[in-house]
């Protein structure tokens, strides 16, 4: 607090330079001081923003920018260069994204060129169209608690301030103009653009840098995903070709299953057959005249003949069919009149067959 007062001693009225400078001095020049309107627009400049009321101090940096932009426009008007709504952090790194220079612009109403600075100058087409083409502009009121912190940062003394900001290679930020007070839009474009022709080259090398990175990063992760991509080719490839491998052996192995289990089921056939064509009772010879003559129509349309004796059940007859020929469930079916012969206990003499007779497969 000595510091601020002694280096703006010049503000406090002349009646009260006569106290001394001590501690006790200062301390009443600072109380005469705030009686007056140009010392408290002073200490409203230098001393925290909490000191006097205040509408920026609960507000959080974004919001503080945006009641900035709202507040300008109500006093001043809608014409002025495109104000950042974000913290000063986040403009930074916005900065370094799109290799742009940083215009800041702290404002202050309590200050006799603030009007005038912005009616003016701001507002000025030129100017506008420069600063929004070539920079990105940060403006805040110093009551804010950032843009409080951010005027003894950059050591402004005097208000309306301005000033241009880049990122430095170290990873800090350089100022690389500052100007404070009245000043012409013509000096102002000329002081812009000369930034521009100096130091355009450091974002023209941040850019190139930068999408060289980009480019080798990009280089490697395409390479990258080409080998996974290969990788992932080769391994299902040879999964595929161990798939098909294990498919044609079980393939084959079921074949062979199947095969044995037909040669199975064929030799069953064979032996069921023969069981049955062992257990049928001899055929009557052709001078047989007791003999019944039977022929059987298979659903294929082939037939079976064969000679019974009368007194052979019906079970003979299916027997026969059976040791010749392998069907599902059957029944012998006579079709006119048609008749199902299904009680094979009956003899065929019971069963009404003699002579000749033509009996027919039905399938279940």
């Amino acid at each position: 607090m000595q510091g601020v007062l002694v280096k703006y001693r010049a503000l406090i009225p002349r009646k009260y330079i006569s106290i001394s400078l001590g501690i006790t001095g200062l301390t009443l020049a600072f109380i005469l001081a705030t009686r007056t309107k140009k010392g408290q627009r002073m200490l409203a400049s230098f001393l925290p923003s909490t000191f006097f009321s205040n509408p920026y101090a609960h507000l959080d940096p974004t919001a503080a920018t945006i009641k900035f932009r709202r507040d300008f426009e109500l006093q001043y008007g809608t014409s002025h260069p495109a104000f950042a709504e974000e913290s000063y952090n986040s403009l930074l790194q916005k900065c370094k994204n799109e290799y742009k220079f940083v215009v800041i612009y702290l404002h202050s109403d309590m200050h006799d060129d603030t009007k005038q600075f912005c009616n003016e100058l701001l507002a000025t087409e030129t100017v506008e169209d420069l600063l929004n083409d070539h920079f990105l502009v940060w403006a805040n009121d110093i009551r804010a608690p950032e843009g409080h912190k951010l005027s003894l940062a950059l050591e402004a003394t005097s208000f309306p301030y301005m000033a241009v900001l880049t990122n430095n290679k170290a990873g800090g930020i350089s100022k690389l103009d500052s100007w404070e007070g009245l000043i012409t839009p013509d000096e102002l474009l000329n002081r812009l653009t000369n930034i521009l022709e100096k130091y355009g080259h450091i974002l023209t090398e941040a850019r190139i840098a930068n999408e060289s990175r980009d480019f080798d990063r990009r280089l490697r992760d395409e390479q990258m995903i080409a080998y996974e991509e290969s990788i992932r080719r080769d391994t299902e490839r040879q999964e595929k070709e161990d798939r098909d491998r294990q498919n044609e052996e079980m393939a084959r192995i079921q074949r062979e299953r199947e095969e044995r289990d037909m040669e199975d089921r064929q030799r069953d056939r064979e032996r069921r057959r023969s069981e049955l064509a062992r257990t049928i009772a001899p055929e009557p010879s052709a001078d047989d005249r007791r003999a019944v003559r039977i022929a059987v129509r298979l659903p294929d349309g082939s037939r079976l003949q064969r000679r019974f004796a009368p007194e052979s059940q019906l079970q003979a007859v299916y027997d026969f069919v059976d040791s010749q020929k392998e069907l599902k469930e059957y029944d012998l079916v006579a079709s006119h009149p048609r008749q199902v012969y299904a009680n094979r206990d009956q003899t065929l003499t019971q069963a009404g067959l003699q002579g000749q007779s033509l009996l027919s497969v039905e399938e279940h």
